[in-house]
């Protein structure tokens, strides 16, 4: 039973943190609506039919929270409303400026000359030109069927060379595994009972 009113008084209060800084009239009022519901819990507690007048109580509390709720969401969707007007005044601003500096005349700034630009009068150079290279396989010169065939070949040797790694690497495993079975330890005799 604590652990429901734990769990429901933190659901209450979570919410309304950040309305509670932003108005503290409405924290006060909140707390003012708990510290009743606590009066009249403790007085319900003294009479016959506890549970109902507990469910009456606690019926009262919620409507009286449910109310300061939404006064509160009600002063939050206000101050967002301000927010965004102020937020669209800010966006003309900026824009009425925009507009007011796009009609002025462009300032003229002297022009200063790169260091990096040309000089008048100084020889220019032109860089050599690459010859073009011809991807058709008609126009292909000999030296890369040659190229190519020094590829395959150098492809061949090298997947023999792995072949030949496994082959090995294959060996070894076998003599490890032969020499474990050989000096693996053999089980100790059963013990002979008198």
């Amino acid at each position: 039973m604590t652990v429901r009113r734990l769990l429901a008084a933190a659901a209450m209060v979570l919410p309304n943190i950040a309305v509670a800084q932003a108005d503290p009239s409405l924290s006060a009022r909140r707390e003012a609506v708990r510290a009743e519901h606590q009066a009249q819990e403790a007085s319900c507690y003294r009479r016959f039919a506890v549970q109902a007048c507990l469910d009456e109580v606690r019926a009262r509390e919620r409507d009286a929270l449910r109310q300061i709720d939404a006064e509160a969401d009600a002063a939050q969707r206000e101050e967002a409303r301000l927010r965004a007007a102020q937020r669209l005044a800010t966006i003309e601003a900026k824009r009425a400026e925009r507009d007011r500096r796009a009609q002025l005349p462009p300032v003229s700034v002297p022009a200063t000359p790169s260091p990096w630009a040309p000089q008048p009068g100084a020889p220019t150079y032109a860089l050599p030109r690459l010859p073009d290279t011809a991807s058709t396989p008609a126009a292909r010169s000999p030296n890369d069927e040659e190229a190519q065939e020094r590829a395959r070949g150098r492809y061949a040797a090298k997947a023999e060379r792995a072949q030949e790694h496994r082959r090995k690497a294959e060996e070894r495993l076998a003599r490890k595994r032969a020499q474990a079975d050989r000096t693996r330890s053999r089980p100790l005799p059963s013990p002979v009972g008198p």
